[in-house]
């Protein structure tokens, strides 16, 4: 098994047993910035519901930051993912209230299909229906 096998198993070992903490720790070791991210969107996701909105939110807005650099990278598949990680964010700190915040990120979002859909979630979002993810 390889460094990125066991750190992701570590990982969703921590989440599905709701270990956020360690779930929180072993995101931070996991290779792509994109992957970062959503594995960190999906703690917050976690704490929200227990009722720790304040880490929640917390975590949504340190995760936005990581995969800004990815929408650059030359790569197109990390560049997509990137795209797709804040449009998911951006969504997840809407669902939190911070709308204003999650307007922001998804204005931001560098592929015009990603922005579009995501500002499209955050609609149906203020419409009182889920989103997109």
């Amino acid at each position: 098994m390889n460094d990125y096998d066991e750190n992701w198993e570590q990982f969703d070992l921590a989440l599905t047993s709701f270990n956020l903490k360690d779930a929180e720790i072993n995101a931070h070791k996991l290779d792509d910035n994109w992957l970062i991210a959503e594995s960190l969107g999906k703690v917050a996701k976690a704490y929200f519901p227990n009722g720790d909105v304040t880490k929640a939110k917390t975590l949504l807005l340190e995760a936005v930051n990581i995969p800004k650099d990815g929408e650059m990278e030359v790569n197109p598949q990390n560049s997509i993912d990137s795209s797709s990680v804040l449009w998911e964010l951006a969504e997840s700190l809407a669902l939190m209230g911070e709308i204003e915040k999650a307007e922001d990120v998804a204005k931001s979002i560098k592929n015009e299909w990603k922005r579009k859909r995501a500002l499209d979630g955050l609609v149906q979002i203020s419409e009182g229906k889920s989103g997109s993810f």
